[in-house]
């Protein structure tokens, strides 16, 4: 992943452009962060939280409707935390910032999380330090090794996906946890999720050692 606020913010801006988008933000939304975090431990479940390398923020949307505490969206890309931030009407604070070096003090966060990003990441294994440093949690949900997801990728490939060449990482269970472990985490769990009972994630929680 190329560390440029320039880029993300043209990325995202062709993205949020694209006839993609209308159909893919309600899926994240309702269905991929309704599973995640239905998979998130209860005693995980504590803010404030925020979504490392945000996206358009699927899951801190989700969590900011329970109302029970403040979500953070940390991105290079201030066009979509703007985005984010006119959609969820302040609900959701947007950070402009590197998943490398997040402006927050350490364990000043309950909750650090993200959904499909760690594998965009050459060396996802920095990424879930710096998680561990600012929050008492952390959660990950990567999708599985899987013909299914080969094949989407590539289908999404041909018809112009914007950042579908760019997955370093399919995740078998025992590299997410060489990850996880690599970071200095302690795994609580590890799940594995279905998506339209077909494309595989798994969903990891741990704390740090």
């Amino acid at each position: 992943m190329i560390n440029s606020r320039r880029r993300w913010d043209a990325i995202w801006t062709r993205q949020l452009r694209s006839a993609w988008e209308p159909l893919l933000q309600p899926v994240r939304k309702h269905i991929m962060a309704s599973q995640v975090l239905d998979a998130l431990p209860r005693e995980a479940r504590v803010f404030p939280a925020c979504e490392i390398g945000s996206g358009r923020a699927a899951a801190g949307f989700r969590l900011a409707d329970t109302g029970r505490g403040s979500v953070f969206a940390l991105d290079l890309s201030h066009f979509v935390l703007r985005r984010i931030a006119d959609e969820s009407g302040g609900r959701i604070r947007g950070i402009v910032g590197n998943a490398y070096a997040a402006p927050f003090r350490t364990g000043s966060i309950g909750l650090a999380f993200n959904i499909s990003t760690l594998e965009h990441f050459i060396d996802p294994i920095p990424v879930l330090k710096e998680m561990g440093r600012i929050a008492g949690y952390v959660m990950v949900a990567v999708p599985a090794a899987s013909r299914l997801w080969e094949g989407l990728l590539r289908i999404m490939a041909r018809a112009g996906y914007q950042g579908a060449g760019d997955y370093y990482h399919l995740y078998e269970e025992s590299l997410l946890r060489e990850h996880l472990v690599a970071a200095g985490l302690h795994i609580l769990q590890v799940r594995k999720v279905f998506f339209f009972s077909l494309f595989p994630f798994w969903v990891a929680t741990a704390v740090r050692n």
